[in-house]
C-alpha cells in the first residue's frame, strides 16, 4: 500500500497580454488540493483537484 497525503495550496500567476495597442495585466489567484504518494525512491505528484480560480488584479494601459 502507498503512502499517500493531500496538501492544500494557492498560488498567485502574473500575466500580460498584448493585443491592439494595448496591455492587459492580471494577477490570478488558484487554490487546489495536490495528492502526493510515495512511489518507492520518489515521491510523486498523482492527483490535482482544483478549487478556485480568482482575478485578483486586472489593469489595461496603452502599450509602449
Amino acid at each position: 500500500e502507498e503512502d499517500l497525503f493531500g496538501i492544500d495550496c494557492s498560488w498567485r500567476v502574473v500575466g500580460r497580454v498584448e493585443h491592439w495597442g494595448h496591455v492587459h495585466i492580471r494577477d490570478v489567484l488558484y487554490q487546489a488540493q495536490f495528492h502526493v504518494a510515495d512511489m518507492g525512491p520518489n515521491w510523486k505528484l498523482i492527483a490535482m483537484e482544483a478549487f478556485s480560480q480568482s482575478s485578483m488584479n486586472t489593469q489595461t494601459q496603452l502599450a509602449q
